[in-house]
């Protein structure tokens, strides 16, 4: 799967944004939205080598909305692995700021505050690193 995102990644270097979102945009959604977990977490994967490719335009336009919308999947390894891939496309594509804060941020305090662990950590962790203040976790009695 690697090796397949490290290809298509060149190939979408190579044809360009258009070749790009003519036949992989609609690749990746059809493997974010697959009811195997491992098809969406090859869907996430992809976002995260693609984004730098494809730049801020089409990576806001195409690559967050799919990404926000697997930040609330039913299973917890696609949410961690989207709350990565957020804090990823962060520091590797010029994303507007605004974008940033309004849309980004506020999906990766929600994961926070997750009811999964590990997601809950890698979310504070991505806070920390983009200089956020995490959200405080309730603690138990």
């Amino acid at each position: 799967r690697e090796a397949a995102t490290v290809n298509l990644c060149r190939l979408a270097t190579l044809f360009g944004n258009d070749w790009t979102n003519k036949y992989v945009i609609p690749r990746i959604i059809t493997l974010t939205q697959h009811k195997s977990y491992l098809f969406r977490m090859t869907g996430v994967a992809t976002i995260k080598d693609v984004s730098p490719v494809c730049g801020p335009n089409m990576t806001c336009d195409k690559l967050l909305p799919i990404l926000i919308v697997l930040c609330s999947d039913a299973v917890a390894n696609v949410r961690l692995s989207s709350c990565r891939t957020l804090s990823h496309i962060i520091t590797q594509v010029n994303i507007p700021r605004d974008i940033v804060q309004n849309q980004v941020i506020p999906i990766i305090q929600k994961l926070g505050s997750d009811l999964d662990s590990d997601v809950s950590y890698h979310a504070q962790l991505s806070l920390k690193s983009l200089g956020i203040a995490p959200v405080p976790t309730s603690q138990p009695n």
